[in-house]
């Protein structure tokens, strides 16, 4: 049976300004396996799963495969969205999970520095 960890079933908003108009939302944490559901700008996760460091750490690690809008200058100016697809690789200091950090790199792309905070 699963067992929930229901600190980290909330939405996270991104920083910094250059990615501040993405969000996740984790609908299902479970404990045991570390497997996690959820939606980035209502794509659902491809893959996520997270791992909690042994005592006496508190910290824990996440990685993230998911979809994405994007909006595309160089599709025209008409407000284009282009999906992409990149992981996101965050650590949280403790088991509040109020606030999440890492890197989001898309396909092909170089690693971008973010910050997740919880939303209430």
């Amino acid at each position: 049976m699963a067992k929930h960890e229901p600190a980290l079933e909330h939405t996270y908003r991104f920083s910094p300004a250059s990615v501040n108009q993405y969000a996740i939302r984790i609908t299902f944490a479970d404990y045991d396996t570390g497997k996690l559901e959820g939606v980035m700008q209502n794509h659902p996760f491809i893959t996520a799963g997270y791992h909690r460091e042994s005592a006496p750490s508190t910290k824990s690690s996440f990685t993230f495969r998911v979809n994405y809008n994007l909006w595309d200058p160089e599709s025209g100016t008409n407000g284009n969205l282009t999906k992409r697809t990149g992981t996101l690789n965050l650590t949280a200091d403790d088991h509040s999970y109020n606030n999440m950090y890492g890197t989001l790199t898309e396909d092909g792309g170089e690693p971008i520095n973010v910050a997740l905070t919880k939303q209430p």
